[in-house]
């Protein structure tokens, strides 16, 4: 959730697993590289970053050192030392209570550390549980779940946990079984979410393997073994097949992990510490290695196949033991020569030796192989305990920097981090896909892929099939029956593409995305490269970011102060870096700046900045008939007060004029909606709105909620507000696209009396049917929330499209979809229904994007019970969108197939009132004797020399006056009461371009400047 770092990212995993591959007699050297990788392991059993002093000290220790790097254990026994995590918060007595989240705190620190840090998750994979281990929610974690201490039986397919030859469980952990697909689904999901909520430069996992050859008898394992190979009973531990079939199951999740994780971060380096026990590959024979033989970690083929950038063997070898010495020399000779084209980094084990024993290790280690090859780096186990002999670690840090009595320092001088070349420059790429039929995956089903190089891939038990270093170009994936077949990608350097059908011809379409401020999406860069992935991976060609939040906003502004957000990074401007990353890519993404108008706060307390338009314009509230001013919470300001027209106008002028956004999402454009009811609208009772009103109409006192005139003032003044931000954004961008967010509460007009008594129009006085009619929005989205599984909603959400589409008058319409109250699958249904009566769909929202991934979903009491939460489902629906995918019901554990809405990419569709205009717009302002702006009068539009009545304009509260989509030439707006040379203005009006009145004389000083742009 932090700023990455320019030097790259990097993904170490502890990986110990297997693949079948011949021996390879030539010598294998590592990929380029530059720099060199010099770390610490901080492991979770004891201090070193859990309080924040804990951290700074760690910082200046790595430092000491020279150190570049730093693999902190995040993860111990399927508990999280981090806050945002599908698992439950460690139960550790000595780390700092919340809100504090100690992997934030630690990558903002090392990141912002002069050198800076590289800061690597470590996380501890298959093994969940201990003897004597506790939880902080036994509801949340794993073990619980899925494990013994749920009690269930070995029988039992919900029992994820590996047992023993002689059904044991494993001693001292209790693991997951990778041949589970759950549970190997699981993992993938724990690891995913926390790449992607996390500006990690490493993630680390460490036991991903066998605790030997005796394991691995889970039932469901057991089970699909027997089905691939035949035979019945629990296989011998001896069994050929058998070893072979747990160094698949290792070897698949490992291919899995690197190609889900690239998907999102493309730089991202994953690797592993993996087993060096014994003597060396050289010495024994690769298949006489314990990682080999007996925990089925075939590290060896995993940088073979590239699906590791960097392996980490663990040469945990005393130097002072002639035996073990040999045993280090000879494993890191062998670990220079047979990299792969990849690397690795030697990993050391300090805390068995004497500091003198370390530092000559680290020499040994650095020094290149007989045949000129060299380790990426070394790392040391541990930050904790760094020598036998009990002496201070400082002596440690210090020793590895500085000459002392210990030897001669391996790190004098301090040294980037590497820079890895098939990372830094890729000339391949690697594709990722699924297998799915109806009733659910194809699990180890043989995949043909054929295109620039052809490959036989086989898919793992949930369907998941990858090939990693292809080369660039398009291929065509055949599959078995009853997938989807074939599927086709697109592989380009460096990326990890998603293997998806044929994307027939499709019409051009507004597929968007809202991504609200209240929850995480973009504001670290880290978040906004993961929101771009997203959107990009689902087919998706538009974002609709909120960029202002109650008066505070997440961009460069002059007018109005900086968001309070703890989650947005200090010093980051997210909106420029999202424009960057949408505009500057392929495909090109539009964005839009979401703006709320009138709500302005929401707080008990006022802001504490006195630049908030909440204190410096208090006057400028709405409040109800009684004088309430909070609806639901929230202050609004009134449309109905003069001065909001123009701070809001030079609010979005201010913007326009730093950012190339697309378009305006236009949000909030209503009046309050608390106590209000249809034909009663209670708000609006600003003392000057009244004044106004009361002096236009001759109204002794103020008017009744109720009263006719007074319910189609209000609607004028946020119409009036509409049609000037529409004038005066379009002054300054002429083809930019301005969307206003639209009331569609409840049935549809035709099934509730007509559109005059609708929410929107007589409730929320927000008449954005006669916005279209005019033409002062250029899109309408309508807030078509709707549960599709509750069948009044689904009626609702039917009766309300069959409504819009017959209500376009030459403008556009986007249907705002609610994902968030949907089931995944419902959700497709709703978007493919709006497709076919709109100019688009918006997806609302991001985080959560289905009920699953909505941790207060349960209000909305849908019928899957019980209802459960799970984080994993927060990217179910951007695969879903574009991919044959699916997902497994967490509550009733049922398997739903889903069909693809986007199966490739389109563009936004043409709009031509924009893009080739006939018409033009023309606006000016009406002024009285002394310059006094006049309110509420009538200007009369007349086409010159003809004389020929055009129609009559209403000025607002400011005088200004406006009118859209006007045949091309000379027009004269005759103002009534107005002083001369106000009288009578003249605009010469062009085709896509917005005129100014002009009085006798060319007097412009009381014009913003903007409005001379043409």
């Amino acid at each position: 959730m932090l700023l990455r770092r320019k030097f790259g990212v990097f993904v170490l995993l502890a990986l110990l697993g297997s693949l079948i591959v011949p021996a390879v007699q030539a010598l294998q050297p590592q990929g380029a590289f530059s720099g060199q990788l010099r770390a610490f392991w901080v492991d979770a059993w004891n201090d070193g970053f859990k309080t924040p002093d804990q951290i700074a000290q760690l910082v200046r220790d790595a430092q000491t050192a020279h150190a570049n790097a730093l693999f902190v254990q995040v993860r111990r026994r399927g508990d999280a030392y981090y806050n945002e995590s599908i698992e439950p918060r460690a139960a550790d007595s000595r780390l700092a209570p919340e809100p504090f989240d100690p992997l934030a705190w630690l990558i903002q620190a090392a990141h912002r550390a002069d050198p800076p840090l590289q800061v690597h998750a470590w996380v501890v994979v298959m093994p969940v549980w201990a003897p004597n281990y506790s939880t902080t929610d036994p509801n949340r974690h794993v073990y619980y779940r899925h494990g013994c201490g749920n009690g269930c039986s070995w029988e039992d397919p919900n029992n994820w946990m590996t047992y023993r030859y002689n059904g044991g469980n494993p001693v001292p952990d209790y693991q997951l079984d990778p041949g589970h697909p759950a549970a190997a689904q699981y993992t993938v999901d724990v690891l995913l979410y926390l790449v992607r909520h996390y500006d990690i430069d490493g993630l680390h996992l460490d036991y991903i393997r066998y605790y030997g050859a005796d394991y691995g008898y889970n039932r469901v394992s057991v089970d699909r073994f027997r089905a691939a190979y035949g035979g019945s009973g629990l296989p011998d531990p001896a069994d050929e097949q058998w070893k072979a079939w747990r160094r698949e199951q290792v070897t698949t999740l490992v291919r899995r992990i690197y190609l889900e994780a690239l998907s999102v971060k493309p730089d991202l380096v994953v690797s592993a510490a993996t087993i060096a026990w014994g003597d060396g590959p050289n010495q024994t024979g690769w298949e006489n290695t314990s990682a080999y033989r007996s925990v089925f970690q075939d590290w060896r083929a995993w940088l073979e196949e590239g699906i590791l950038d960097l392996a980490v063997p663990m040469n945990y070898d005393r130097e002072h033991d002639p035996t073990q010495r040999l045993y280090f020399e000879h494993w890191i000779e062998w670990e220079k020569d047979h990299a792969y084209g990849r690397g690795v980094v030697i990993g050391q084990g300090a805390w068995i030796n004497s500091i003198s024993g370390s530092l000559t290790q680290a020499h040994k280690a650095l020094l290149p192989s007989a045949a000129g090859n060299h380790a990426v780096g070394l790392t040391f186990y541990s930050y904790a305990a760094t020598n036998k002999d009990g002496l201070p670690n400082s002596e440690f840090y210090h020793a590895l920097s500085q000459p002392s009595g210990y030897g001669s320092p391996p790190f004098p001088t301090w040294e980037p981090p590497p820079s890895l070349s098939w990372k830094a420059s890729p000339t391949r790429g690697h594709l990722l896909g699924w297998a799915i039929a109806p009733t659910g995956p194809l699990a180890r089903v043989q995949v043909f892929l054929s295109g620039p190089e052809n490959r036989t891939l086989l898919t793992d038990g949930n369907g998941c099939f990858g090939a990693v270093d292809l080369l660039p170009g398009s291929y065509t994936v055949t599959l078995p029956s009853p997938a989807t077949s074939p599927l086709y990608a697109t592989v380009s350097a460096g990326k990890v593409a998603l293997a998806g059908p044929g994307a027939p011809p499709a019409e051009p379409a507004v597929r968007a995305l809202l991504v609200d401020a209240a929850h995480d999406g973009f504001k670290t860069p880290d978040q906004v490269d993961t929101l771009l992935a997203d959107a990009r991976a689902a087919h998706l060609n538009a974002l609709i970011v909120q960029v202002r939040d109650h008066g505070a906003v997440y961009y460069r502004s002059d007018l109005e102060p900086r968001s309070t957000d703890p989650e947005l990074e200090p010093g980051f401007d997210p909106l420029a870096y999202l424009l960057e990353g949408a505009h500057g890519r392929s495909p090109r993404l539009d964005v839009y700046a979401w703006i709320p108008i009138l709500p302005v706060w929401n707080q008990d307390a006022p802001p504490s900045d006195p630049r908030h338009p909440f204190n410096l314009h208090p006057e400028w509230l709405t409040q109800d008939v009684t004088g309430n001013l909070r609806s639901y919470g929230d202050y609004f300001f009134d449309p109905g007060h003069p001065e909001v027209a123009g701070y809001t106008q030079s609010l979005l002028v201010e913007l326009l004029g730093r950012y190339p956004v697309d378009g305006l999402f236009l949000d909030g454009l209503h009046y309050p909606q608390q106590g209000s009811t249809i034909g009663n609208a209670i708000w609006g009772y600003n003392p000057t709105a009244v004044l106004r009103f009361r002096e236009q109409y001759g109204y002794p006192g103020a008017p009744a909620p109720g009263d006719p005139l007074w319910m189609e003032w209000r609607r004028e003044q946020l119409s009036a507000l509409v049609r000037r931000l529409y004038l005066a954004a379009t002054a300054v961008r002429r083809a930019l696209r301005i969307a206003v967010a639209a009331v569609a509460w409840g049935d549809g007009p035709d099934a509730s009396g007509g559109w005059e008594q609708s929410q929107a129009y007589a409730r929320v006085l927000q008449d954005w049917r006669a916005w279209l009619e005019e033409g002062i929005v250029d899109l309408a989205a309508p807030r078509n929330f709707d549960r599709e599984y509750r069948s009044e909603q689904r009626a609702w959400y039917d009766h309300w499209l069959a409504w819009e589409a017959n209500h376009l008058y030459e403008r556009g319409i986007i249907v705002l979809q609610g994902a968030y109250l949907n089931y995944p699958e419902h959700t497709l249904d709703q978007a493919q229904q709006a497709l076919g009566v709109s100019k688009g769909v918006g997806f609302a929202s991001y985080i959560p994007a289905n009920l699953y991934a909505d941790p207060n979903g349960n209000v909305s009491n849908p019928p899957r019970q019980p209802w459960f939460y799970s984080p994993e489902g927060e990217w179910w629906l951007w695969r879903m969108l574009a991919l044959p995918y699916g997902y497994t019901d967490p509550a009733t554990g049922l398997f739903t197939a889903t069909t693809p809405l986007f199966p490739g990419d389109v563009a936004p569709p043409a709009l031509p009132w924009k893009d080739t205009p006939a018409r033009g717009h023309a606006w000016g302002r009406a002024l009285g004797p002394g310059g006094v702006a006049l309110d509420g009068v009538t200007v009369t539009l007349v086409l010159t020399p003809s004389g020929t009545l055009v129609g009559h304009l209403r000025t607002d509260g400011q005088g200004y006056f406006g009118g859209v989509d006007l045949e091309p030439g000379a027009y004269e707006a005759r103002v009534a009461d107005a002083a001369a040379p106000y009288a009578v203005q003249r605009a010469s009006v062009k085709a896509g371009r917005v005129a100014w009145f002009m009085p006798s004389f060319p007097e412009r000083l009381f014009l913003p400047r903007v409005l001379w742009a043409d």
